[in-house]
């Protein structure tokens, strides 16, 4: 028992030492521990950064490439290869850069016919490429880069997924849904990880598709149609690998890193595999659309959390010295209060030796991670910026370069070191000009030259390897030493300000010229004719400016499509620029109007002689899309300074000298009077009440009865359209329907003159007064829409008129402009039942002989023959000629303007069918028409046009 207590105060002091020991050994581990983690997540962190820059990067150089192709009017292979060229030295972990236009189902045999038969293919399960299957709309490769090892694959559909089995390839597969969400968005969309149409078996790693948009925008709509779509091929296992590829001077990492696509709950691999690891750092990335997963862990052996050796050593000490201490105690504690005092000093010493150990740990751990952040950060600005960075010693030795300086000049970091600037990156007589022939002297000037406006870049041309010259930003700082302040250095940097140089260019040219003829837009025009006028003030010339407007161009738009106008208004233009002199300006103002500067004419024959050689160049026949057009100009001219003294009263006064050329018959010229500007102004004033004249009931339809010429008997009607104007009354309708024409308004007009005509006529049918057809004039752009025949059925079925009592009227030019066209309409009508009459016959160019071609059934003599056939014997004869070849061919005629007997007479003995005219009515309004027929005898019995007079 005595012994026991004597040990005590030892074993005491033995557990109270070896427990401060193991507190202080466990706080020092969790420390060190800590100190790993945040070593790892910092490590893992850069990796996960370097992966995020390298996708931003991929995807800016892709937007790059769109913006290029849409701002390139004619893309060609070569000029595809050039423009991705630095896309795929920057990033060569891409396999392949392509464009695919879009192209409709319909538009497939044209599209392999101008391609050199290249049929559109797809990857069939069977193996190879096979012809596509039909589908709405395809995206086959044009161009692609590089092309030698993808030869075969031109022509092969973007969107045809390639699956390793199963019967079809499913239309709307990873590749089709990545295309219409780029499509919605307008950004880029990868695909998820997929099989390529170059895989030939599974085992090989899984690609991915990035999808951008090219949308191009029109001048001529406000859509912006998908055009195509460029596109990078890319395995995205190599490129994680490229992103986390050491530098030459850089250890290989000791992180295991995996990265999973995860877009849409589904965990798709694309780089690495999982294992289990006492650590961990997984972080969520954006890339194209989808949402990639990377996820570091340590490679055996790094970053253990195990205890290191001077933790193990400290312990070690630390129990050992809490031995010692006990063992003292045990022997000395009969030496009294002084060996105990000595005793307890140790101990506390024991114990501030600990304390100081555990604090320098820390700090020392606190320093390492400080450093280890700083240099992280400044290796990975040095290395992922665009710009190019390069030190110098004081002299402009090269010290040190990053790699878009090897990017940006050609050089390799290796083989730049040790050269001098700005021998290496300056034009050598720009070198030689700063320093008089002194390379020392040369540098000591450019950094003079930056230091002046420290912190801004200045312009300047820099010089590639294979010495070609660029422009570029130039900044450079100084380099001092932290502690003596004394220059060490030069710090350059360097931007390449290649691309933005042209997009600006391209910029200037979208805003002064037109995107579809390449010609001076307004605004260019108007700096120019400013430009003429004061130089013809100062040397006492004239100046013209001519406004011309393509007749009917609309037609050629809505029969043939925007595409053949727009093909149209390009040679157009060339024919142009053909009629003028070199330095004579040709603009398009939009549309089909189109203004020519004339500078340094003599006077008005000299405009004159211009705008006849622009009506006889635009005679001969254009040929768009396999079909052989002819369009004619109307010309408005205006001289300076008779006719105005600024663009804009010139412009102003050509175009009222354009409107008095199309009311003039078109295809002519006209020179400004000034009358004319009140004559434009009723013309306008008279378009803007004639847009509202339908909706607030203004028109009315007048009937001119038609009548037999033998029997007298009523055989039918003309709708005639007539304008009640709430101020002026009836306006003549030669006066409103060449404007309705023109700015078409006659196509609703036509639609409500064609109902409320069928509307009457079935009403006086219901009604019992009259059984025969109603005749209503068709315009020219009436039959040239698309719908003409669906409205005609959808008129006739709405109001119930049976289809043999309605009758097309058709003047002789719309029938002869295109026959074949013509014919196919005509037949259509005849097939629903309808009547077709040709109206005005005579006064064009065609011939009986080939109007027997299309289906007609009645031909109306124009009045100006009709109006002298009783004194005047051409006129007869030509009437009476019109009438028996017509009656050969068993074509009914009629007779427009007959007014007094004595031609009805001739008529009869011509045995002309049928007239109509004043002689029996003039055009009445429908309630008087109503009345009229209430007073005649039944439909079926003659009337005689005597009686009806009385």
């Amino acid at each position: 028992m005595h012994r026991a207590l004597r040990a005590f105060p030892a074993l005491a002091v033995l557990v109270a030492l070896a427990a401060m020991t193991w507190s202080v050994y466990r706080n020092a581990l969790e420390s060190e521990r800590d100190f790993t983690r945040q070593r790892f997540e910092q490590q893992a962190a850069e990796h996960v950064a370097a992966i995020t820059a390298e996708a931003d990067a991929l995807t800016g150089n892709l937007r790059m490439l769109r913006a290029a192709i849409e701002a390139s009017t004619e893309l060609t292979q070569a000029g595809f290869a050039h423009v991705t060229q630095a896309l795929l030295e920057r990033h060569p972990y891409v396999t392949a850069a392509c464009f695919s236009p879009r192209v409709a189902d319909t538009d497939r045999p044209r599209f392999e016919r101008e391609h050199g038969a290249t049929p559109i293919t797809e990857y069939r399960p069977s193996g190879g490429l096979g012809v596509r299957r039909a589908a709405e709309e395809y995206f086959p490769y044009r161009y692609i880069a590089p092309l030698k090892p993808f030869q075969e694959l031109i022509g092969f559909d973007a969107i045809s997924d390639v699956l390793p089995e199963g019967p079809e390839t499913d239309r709307r597969g990873p590749r089709a849904s990545a295309l219409d969400q780029a499509r919605s968005s307008g950004s880029i969309v990868a695909t998820p990880p997929i099989r390529l149409a170059g895989q030939i078996t599974l085992d090989k790693p899984e690609g991915l598709i990035l999808f951008a948009p090219i949308i191009r925008p029109r001048a001529d709509t406000a859509n912006t149609p998908l055009e195509g779509v460029a596109s990078l091929i890319v395995y995205g296992a190599a490129m994680v690998r490229h992103a986390l590829e050491p530098g030459a001077e850089t250890a290989p990492s000791p992180l295991d890193v995996s990265v999973e696509d995860q877009t849409d709950g589904a965990r798709r691999p694309v780089f690495g595999s999982d294992h289990p690891a006492p650590l961990d750092y997984s972080r969520t990335i954006a890339f194209a659309g989808r949402q990639w997963v990377v996820t570091a862990r340590p490679r055996a052996g790094d970053y253990s959390l195990a205890p290191s050796a001077t933790l193990k050593g400290m312990l070690l000490l630390g129990m050992a010295a809490s031995a010692l201490a006990a063992l003292i105690v045990f022997f000395l504690q009969d030496r009294g209060r002084s060996i105990k005092r000595r005793v307890e000093r140790q101990t506390m010493a024991l114990a501030r030796t600990n304390r100081w150990l555990q604090e320098e740990i820390n700090s020392r751990m606190r320093s390492d991670a400080k450093l280890t952040a700083s240099a992280t950060l400044q290796k990975a600005i040095f290395e992922s910026t665009e710009y190019a960075i390069v030190t110098t010693d004081t002299d402009g030795i090269i010290q040190l370069a990053n790699p878009s300086a090897e990017r940006i000049f050609g050089w390799p970091a290796e083989e730049l070191v040790g050269k001098r600037t700005p021998i290496v990156f300056h034009d050598p007589a720009d070198v030689a000009r700063w320093g008089n022939g002194d390379e020392r002297q040369a540098f000591a000037a450019l950094v003079s030259a930056a230091q002046r406006t420290p912190g801004e870049p200045r312009s300047i041309q820099m010089r590639h390897r294979d010495g070609h010259l660029f422009p570029a930003s130039l900044s450079i700082s100084t380099l001092r030493n932290p502690g003596s302040r004394t220059v060490e250095g030069y710090l350059g940097i360097c931007g390449d300000m290649t691309y933005r140089q042209k997009t600006e260019q391209t910029m200037q040219r979208l805003a002064h010229y037109d995107a579809l003829t390449e010609l001076p837009n307004r605004s260019l025009l108007n700096a120019r004719i400013e430009e003429a006028l004061d130089a013809a003030r100062d040397r006492h010339h004239q100046a013209a400016v001519l406004f011309l407007d393509l007749d009917r161009f609309k037609y050629v738009n809505d029969s043939l499509g925007h595409h053949a106008g727009d093909m149209l208004l390009q040679q157009v233009s060339k024919r142009f620029l053909d009629c003028v002199r070199e330095h004579d300006t040709v603009a398009r103002m939009g549309g089909d109007e189109f203004v020519i500067l004339l500078r340094n004419i003599q006077g008005l024959s000299q405009a004159a002689e211009v705008a006849a050689r622009i009506l006889d160049a635009l005679q001969r026949a254009f040929d768009i899309r396999e079909h052989s057009l002819t369009v004619t100009p109307s010309i408005g001219i205006a001289l300076f300074p008779r006719d105005g003294n600024d663009a804009e009263s010139l412009i102003k006064n050509a175009d009222a000298a354009m409107y008095l050329a199309k009311e003039q018959g078109r295809n002519n010229y006209q020179f400004f009077e000034h009358h004319l500007t009140s004559h434009v102004s009723e013309r306008l004033r008279l378009e803007a009440q004639l847009r509202v004249a339908l909706q607030r009931k203004e028109f009315e339809l007048h009937y001119q009865p038609q009548l037999d010429t033998a029997s007298g008997e009523l055989i039918g009607f003309e709708a005639l359209l007539r304008w009640r104007h709430p101020e002026q009354g009836l306006i003549p309708p030669d006066k409103f329907i060449p404007i309705a024409e023109d700015c078409g308004l006659i196509v609703p007009i036509g639609e409500w003159v064609l109902e409320t005509a069928c509307r009457q006529n079935q009403t006086w049918h219901r009604e019992g007064l009259a059984a025969v057809p109603v005749a209503v004039n068709l315009s020219a752009r009436q039959f040239d829409q698309n719908d003409l025949l669906s409205t005609i059925s959808d008129t006739l079925a709405g109001t119930g008129l049976a289809a043999q009592m309605l009758e097309l009227e058709l003047t002789e030019g719309m029938v002869m402009r295109d026959p074949e066209r013509t014919t196919e309409i005509l037949r259509a009508c005849q097939n629903l039942g309808l009547k077709i009459s040709v109206d005005d016959f005579g006064t064009g160019y065609s011939s009986l002989a080939y109007l027997k071609r299309f289906p007609i059934s009645q031909l109306k003599i124009d009045r100006s023959f009709i109006q002298d056939i009783v004194d005047e014997p051409d006129d007869a004869a030509i009437a009476q000629t019109i009438i028996a070849m017509a009656r050969t061919l068993r074509i009914r005629v009629i007779a427009e303007g007959v007014e007094n007997d004595a031609q009805l007479q001739l008529l009869r003995e011509w045995q002309c069918d049928a007239y109509q005219g004043f002689l029996f009515s003039r055009p009445l309004p429908a309630d008087a028409i109503t009345r009229m027929l209430g007073t005649m005898a039944p439909v079926q019995r003659s009337i005689s046009s005597d009686a009806t007079r009385a």
